[in-house]
């Protein structure tokens, strides 16, 4: 899926951005590496492996209630990234992997399971029809209520 067919959706909007904006960024970003571990510096020192300490949520469950803590929905806004959002939006009814991956132009199994559909099975707004054999060649999915709230939300 091409940058201009996100901005024919209205999934995105061009934006330009102002040197403050980039310059909060650059703070965000020194006080993430602070809470970081780091594990390995590239030999040219332009990339480095970072692992930033966790936050289990413990009393999460499968399907998210109007009761989610903040931690709940602090986490939630962190796995919903733009890929998720994008999935969503091709969502209609019961569609394989197959189907999901040619809606958004994708070839490369393993990076869609990845950065999309793991991330929205994760975060509770698809669900397998057979969830009990993940991996069954029959295996379809659908949106959850959530994620047909979300996709509402994108609509807009």
């Amino acid at each position: 899926m091409s940058l201009q067919n996100w901005l024919d959706n209205k999934w995105i909007r061009k934006h330009q951005t102002s040197p403050q904006e980039i310059g909060n960024l650059l703070e965000i970003v020194k006080r993430d590496i602070k809470d970081a571990n780091f594990r390995k510096v590239s030999s040219d020192g332009y990339f480095v492996q970072v692992i930033v300490n966790e936050r289990k949520v413990t009393q999460d469950t499968p399907q998210d209630t109007p009761q989610d803590t903040p931690q709940d929905t602090m986490q939630d806004a962190i796995q919903d990234t733009m890929q998720v959002n994008a999935l969503i939006m091709v969502m209609e009814g019961v569609l394989t992997r197959e189907e999901i991956q040619s809606k958004l132009q994708l070839a490369n199994r393993d990076y869609f399971r990845k950065e999309y559909l793991k991330p929205a099975l994760d975060s509770g707004l698809i669900e397998m029809t057979i969830p009990r054999k993940p991996t069954n060649r029959n295996q379809k999915y659908r949106l959850t209520t959530k994620g047909k709230e979300r996709q509402r939300k994108l609509n807009k």
